[in-house]
């Protein structure tokens, strides 16, 4: 593939949010995943783990958490007296896990910070110095393989819109999938065969998001 048609193949994927009804086959969401754990990590710790989900009962189960959570957080706005600002995003938090076939739930681990550790044990304050602690790594890593298993899945044919929204019922989610710490749930990806080919967005041009630094050597 060349430069060019890679690049143009990164500009062709959408984030997909309504699906067919057909099941994804298990080989093709394990392909997906052996993309994803092609990412770089720190250190090679490669911190992350993905639960596939092709359960009807536990997708409705997700569903109906985040559905809750949602409910909630709607009251709590309501009681207020101030105006549901979101009342048109609600449905894009929850809408995708309705409707796809599969959800790949990806999780990360920390590790203890060793430097933060020693500066500690050596009496001073471990805040007063940028360690790993707040690099967040791992989380950065398991980001960037499920934007890996978002381009496998896009090279397969298949649809997929990262989910930031069930975060909101994390905890539930966590215990329904048997989650536990150190483990973290980074977001839900809802995949399937898409049933819509939604318009390009718009993109910010490189000159509106670069800042050159240039001299001589």
């Amino acid at each position: 593939m060349t430069p060019d048609a890679l690049l143009d193949f990164f500009r062709s994927r959408r984030t997909v949010r309504s699906f067919e009804a057909r099941p994804v086959p298990r080989e093709l969401l394990l392909r997906l995943v052996d993309a994803a754990t092609r990412a770089p990590s720190p250190t090679n710790r490669q911190p992350w783990r993905f639960s596939l989900v092709t359960s009807q009962k536990t997708r409705a189960q997700i569903a109906e958490v985040t559905l809750e959570a949602i409910a909630a957080i709607r009251a709590l706005i309501a009681r207020s007296g101030h105006t549901d600002h979101l009342a048109d995003y609600w449905d894009y938090f929850v809408k995708p896990l309705q409707s796809a076939p599969a959800l790949v739930v990806t999780q990360y681990r920390t590790t203890h910070d060793t430097i933060g550790n020693l500066i500690e044990s050596a009496g001073a304050d471990r805040q007063a110095y940028c360690t790993s602690g707040q690099w967040q790594v791992e989380l950065s890593a398991a980001s960037a393989a499920t934007m890996l298993l978002l381009l496998q899945a896009h090279a397969e044919g298949l649809g997929a819109c990262w989910m930031s929204g069930p975060l909101l019922a994390r905890a539930k989610i966590a215990q329904l999938l048997r989650v536990q710490p150190p483990w973290q749930i980074l977001g839900a990806l809802a995949v399937g065969w898409p049933a819509e080919q939604p318009p390009a967005t718009t993109r910010k041009p490189p000159d509106k998001v670069v800042e050159w630094f240039e001299g001589t050597p």
